[in-house]
């Protein structure tokens, strides 16, 4: 069936998918008059592929009074610039993606069974639903929007779409596990570049994106220490010790130029990709969080101080006052970090 001109398009993707449908909407042209593009859904039928276009439409048409979620990001993140790292700003905008279908439709006319559509048909650039975490990750934004918007009165005070949306249950795909000595050995006898950033990890229990944002001005070679200055989280504010067996390798990524000690490498997906690619290279099933839980594992097998633990990991610590937790030294640090083999 032909649709009408500016109306959008559906077209049929190859290979064996759950929802072979996608949905095009033209969004501008080129120098040359060629349309723009961009995929605003997946669907797993004709039928409901073109039945979202024509709602979309539909909405589209009422957008022009009011503000919509794309104004309301373009406000909002100058000053989440200044708050967060790369990594974050990474994230705000993968969300802002996955919220595509619905960020340019004025909030006032917005109705929570779109937003509760795009959600349900969220979907990653192979046409591939996404999992709990991402979704999750788009509400918090989605949420973040609209408070901004009705704080400064950008939007009616009772708009507040995110509490009531759906996101399914948080099944976690398979467990965290630790690396096992004989992997971390073929980790060391790799010659792949990409290694460092696994044993930076295996040998900090930083977390991927603190690595990533690491700086070479906080990077005390002179005393042995790393200053994490970026974190998800306020405990996550701390010094680690650089074990002896990493400190040629810290060494030589300090002679590369640059302001970063990982060079090239700003998000977490280009960080994972590195990470993934020695995994796979090795023939070993892990994630970049595997690394954090090894660390904790090992320690705990050593019987190492609990608040030296919580402290390198920059957890909060659950067995001791925050008065004791916070005095764990240098030193001490140091010493439970060496419990590393």
């Amino acid at each position: 069936m032909k649709l009408p001109n500016n109306f959008g398009s559906v077209v049929r993707l190859s290979g064996n998918r759950r929802r072979p449908f996608m949905v095009r909407k033209t969004v501008g042209y080129t120098d040359t008059g060629r349309p723009i593009q961009k995929s605003i859904g997946y669907f797993d039928t004709y039928t409901a592929a073109v039945a979202f276009l024509e709602n979309y439409n539909r909405r589209s048409l009422t957008q022009a009074p009011g503000i919509s979620l794309l104004q309301l990001y373009r406000q909002w993140l100058p000053r989440q610039r200044a708050r967060v790292g790369a990594s974050a700003l990474e994230g705000y905008r993968t969300s802002l993606i996955h919220l595509r279908p619905v960020i340019s439709i004025s909030v006032d006319v917005l109705k929570f069974h779109d937003i509760q559509a795009c959600f349900d048909n969220m979907h990653d650039r192979n046409g591939n639903r996404v999992g709990y975490a991402t979704k999750k990750k788009a509400r918090t934004l989605l949420n973040r929007l609209l408070q901004y918007g009705r704080i400064n009165e950008l939007i009616p005070g009772d708009i507040n779409f995110g509490k009531d949306l759906d996101i399914g249950i948080n099944t976690p795909i398979r467990p965290h596990s630790r690396f096992t000595r004989q992997q971390i050995n073929k980790v060391w006898k790799s010659t792949m570049p990409e290694k460092d950033i696994v044993l930076l990890l295996l040998y900090t229990g930083m977390r991927i994106s603190e690595l990533l944002n690491l700086k070479k001005k906080n990077v005390k070679l002179r005393s042995k220490y790393f200053d994490i200055t970026q974190s998800k989280t306020a405990a996550g504010i701390r010094i680690i010790p650089i074990h002896d067996s990493i400190l040629s390798l810290v060494t030589n990524l300090m002679m590369i130029p640059g302001k970063y000690l990982i060079p090239d490498c700003r998000t977490y997906a280009a960080g994972a990709d590195r990470f993934n690619k020695v995994m796979k290279a090795l023939k070993i099933k892990h994630s970049p969080h595997d690394c954090r839980h090894t660390v904790r594992s090992i320690l705990n097998e050593k019987d190492a101080n609990q608040a030296a633990i919580d402290r390198l990991l920059g957890h909060c610590s659950k067995s001791i006052g925050d008065a004791v937790y916070t005095h764990v030294r240098l030193p001490q640090l140091r010493k439970t970090l060496r419990l590393l083999p």
